[in-house]
């Protein structure tokens, strides 16, 4: 399944609506999801996650709504106003929609790189985490050092980076930029959208001027951790939906189908939740005790294809085959496999929910050392 990870609906007669403004007068008119449907017909994608462009609760009610009769659209990431003695309710009100997926504070207007970090701002933040929600960071490169800290303070909080920390292309940088994100990858749970390089690069939007960057991301945030976006409409003041989209399958030609699957579809359903609303078959698995952490597949699944993971849909990593352990729960290096409720082995790379997990990642604490990931676990030993 493919997935747009990012996009937006506007009504510029909205009170709410303060942005485009009439300079941007070719976005400057509705979008709503009459307008996109033949995009993502001609692209081929299948769903996408509809993401606010106002500093206003009001307009992440019109997008839920929006949700709620749109058979596209997966989820909705809104907006709370963090510094509002009400802020937890107004993130209840959101969250009473299951279409609701997270928050998207809009750093990158805020002239105070740490703002994000203001200890009252932790009840929300915990309150963010006990829901089960997602924080989308709209940022500049300077900020890059201060989502990695809020990572290091919140490291169970899913954290997503739009339009790749949005580095400045037109004027050539790189190298600060390049290190920010090298540093704030190696936080697990930050994610980074492959979105918005575009609207950085100026009038030169070729592959040449954008690989480097796209590539850099990739390798920074790998297969798993990249997720593609349009930007939709914002993505018209340079070029066209279906041209990047092109552009960015071309800049990932040399991945293989996992890979792309994951970038372009996969990501984006785990990451945002979305495969509960994903217009397709799911599949089951079985779990053989409560205590497992694992679950066993029961026929050959593909990548790709969703399948049941405790009550919620979950794309899977990798083709499974029949009897194979697929987690149950995010794994890291480290963590005992359960299964019938006993541990059966450790971990040695970690591991996703719809990941296949053997022993290429797996290392039996029974039998005999054997596979790639025992050899890996045993030169660790040594």
């Amino acid at each position: 399944m493919t997935v747009d990870a990012h996009q937006h609906f506007w009504t510029l007669s909205n009170p709410f609506t303060v942005w485009p403004t009439q300079d941007l007068a070719s976005i400057h008119r509705d979008y709503g999801p009459d307008d996109l449907a033949p995009e993502l017909a001609r692209t081929g994608v299948d769903g996408t996650i509809l993401i606010q462009a106002a500093p206003s609760v009001e307009e992440s009610l019109y997008l839920l709504d929006i949700a709620n009769r749109c058979d596209f659209v997966l989820g909705v990431v809104g907006w709370v106003d963090f510094t509002a003695d009400d802020s937890i309710a107004q993130l209840d009100r959101l969250a009473a929609s299951p279409w609701f997926k997270g928050v998207r504070p809009m750093l990158q207007d805020i002239d105070e790189p740490d703002w994000i970090l203001c200890d009252r701002f932790a009840p929300l933040f915990d309150a963010l985490l006990a829901r089960g929600l997602r924080f989308d960071a709209l940022i500049r490169p300077r900020q890059l050092p201060v989502i990695a800290e809020l990572a290091r303070r919140y490291p169970a909080l899913p954290i997503i980076v739009d339009h790749g920390g949005k580095p400045s292309i037109a004027d050539g940088e790189f190298t600060t930029w390049a290190e920010g994100i090298r540093v704030l990858a190696r936080m697990p749970l930050v994610s980074c959208k492959l979105s918005g390089l575009w609207s950085e690069a100026g009038s030169d939007i070729s592959e040449p001027r954008i690989r480097p960057y796209v590539r850099h991301l990739f390798h920074c945030f790998g297969a798993k951790r990249l997720i593609w976006g349009s930007d939709w409409p914002v993505v018209q003041l340079a070029g066209s939906y279906q041209a990047w989209f092109s552009q960015c399958q071309a800049m990932l030609a040399d991945l293989g189908p996992e890979d792309q699957a994951a970038v372009f579809g996969g990501n984006a359903m785990r990451f945002y939740g979305a495969a509960d609303h994903a217009p397709a078959n799911v599949g089951s698995l079985l779990l053989l005790h409560p205590k497992d952490n694992v679950l066993i597949c029961t026929y050959g699944a593909k990548a790709g294809e969703l399948v049941e993971i405790d009550g919620t849909g979950c794309p899977l990593m990798q083709d499974i085959g029949l009897g194979h352990k697929v987690a149950r729960i995010a794994l890291a290096a480290g963590d005992k496999v359960y299964r019938y409720g006993v541990p059966i082995g450790t971990m040695t790379a970690p591991a996703q929910p719809g990941e296949h997990v053997h022993n290429h990642n797996l290392v039996s604490d029974y039998l005999p050392a054997h596979g790639r990931g025992a050899a890996r676990a045993e030169e660790k030993r040594s």
